[in-house]
């Protein structure tokens, strides 16, 4: 008998974060949403809000609109960080300010040891100056994308149908 090892299928992981505040050593993640992307194509997701353990910064508070009253109803991060590490994966990490999201993962003791694609870098290359700025409600506006932004379940959708557009999945 002849035993074939299959090489693992490759995906991407399109990754939102909502959080406390913009410190990812002393700030929290208040939401999780990912999609996992196989030949271009949505094969599963996952979101999930995550009670913190730190105050929400009003300024992130004003991003999101999430409370610390509204998100004492959800797990901790201890309680989901297995689930998100499982759904990870050792996919190919896609992000909006990749650096930003990455440093959060990694501070929760999320593996952050793999190829990340960066689209706000992939949205400065390719757009220059055609935009005012490259924050993803402008970037979207300039393709025809509507969305409800700071939904991060939204937000990874946007950026899957982004990386279609620029040929970069």
């Amino acid at each position: 008998m002849i035993y074939v090892q299959q090489k693992p299928q490759m995906f991407q992981i399109f990754v939102d974060l909502e959080t406390t505040g913009l410190n990812a050593k002393k700030d929290d993640i208040v939401e999780f949403a990912g999609i996992k992307v196989i030949k271009g194509e949505i094969v599963e997701s996952y979101q999930q809000y995550i009670n913190p353990s730190s105050f929400i910064h009003p300024k992130a508070f004003a991003s999101h609109g999430l409370s610390n009253a509204f998100l004492s109803q959800y797990p901790k991060w201890s309680e989901i960080q297995e689930k998100i590490r499982d759904f990870m994966g050792n996919g190919h990490f896609f992000a909006y300010n990749a650096s930003f999201d990455s440093r959060f993962l990694a501070a929760k003791g999320i593996n952050m040891n793999r190829p990340v694609m960066d689209l706000l870098k992939r949205a400065r290359a390719v757009l220059g100056n055609k935009v005012s700025n490259h924050k993803l409600p402008t970037v979207c506006h300039y393709y025809g994308i509507e969305t409800e932004f700071h939904s991060a379940l939204n937000d990874t959708n946007v950026l899957l149908q982004l990386a279609k557009i620029w040929g970069v999945v």
